[in-house]
């Protein structure tokens, strides 16, 4: 029999041993047909980006594999199917845009973006979100479309929240811009 006095050890060595494993969303780099310098980059590239992911994403545990293709259509960064996502390997070593954003940070978040949105989160389907995103009064004019900080928002609402959510993560101006999705963006998964 236990003395009085170890119960406390015995109850936290239990709690450990019965706490869910910690899992975190993994993002598995397929380096086909990168150098070693482009392998270097989009290492320091999955290891920033799972930086600036939300918390709640970070400890998503779901698995995405990354593959840099060469074959992606002409205009296309990037491209999600199925737990997949391609980027083209021109996006790695680019300089910051206009804005100060990394694009190969940009590009990536948009497709993990789209990955956990249509797998599950189907954030861009939310009412509140298409309001505050313009889905519901798109036209020419608009506070929507002249405050944007990429038309490609304008084609579909799974394209407007990928784009909003990646200039969320990289811009700190974002919040100026958008301030009531900033504040969605910030109440759905923290700061």
């Amino acid at each position: 029999m236990l003395a009085g006095h170890h119960w406390p050890r015995v109850v936290f060595v239990l709690a450990l041993l019965w706490a869910p494993l910690a899992v975190a969303l993994e993002l598995r780099l397929d380096p086909t047909g990168l150098d070693a310098t482009q392998q270097a980059q989009a290492r320091a590239l999955v290891a920033q980006v799972q930086a600036r992911l939300p918390a709640t994403w970070q400890a998503d545990p779901r698995r995405l594999s990354l593959r840099f293709d060469p074959a992606l259509p002409a205009g296309v960064v990037g491209h999600h199917r199925a737990g997949q996502l391609w980027l083209a390997p021109s996006v790695l070593g680019q300089p910051p845009d206009a804005a100060g954003r990394d694009p190969a940070q940009a590009a990536l978040i948009h497709e993990i973006a789209h990955a956990l949105d249509r797998d599950g989160g189907r954030w861009s389907s939310e009412r509140a979100f298409r309001r505050l995103a313009g889905w519901d009064r798109l036209g020419p004019g608009n506070a929507y479309t002249l405050r944007s900080p990429d038309r490609y928002e304008h084609h579909s609402p799974a394209e407007s929240f990928a784009v909003n959510l990646e200039w969320f993560l990289l811009d700190p101006r974002y919040a100026c811009r958008r301030p009531l999705l900033a504040r969605w963006f910030s109440e759905r998964f923290g700061p």
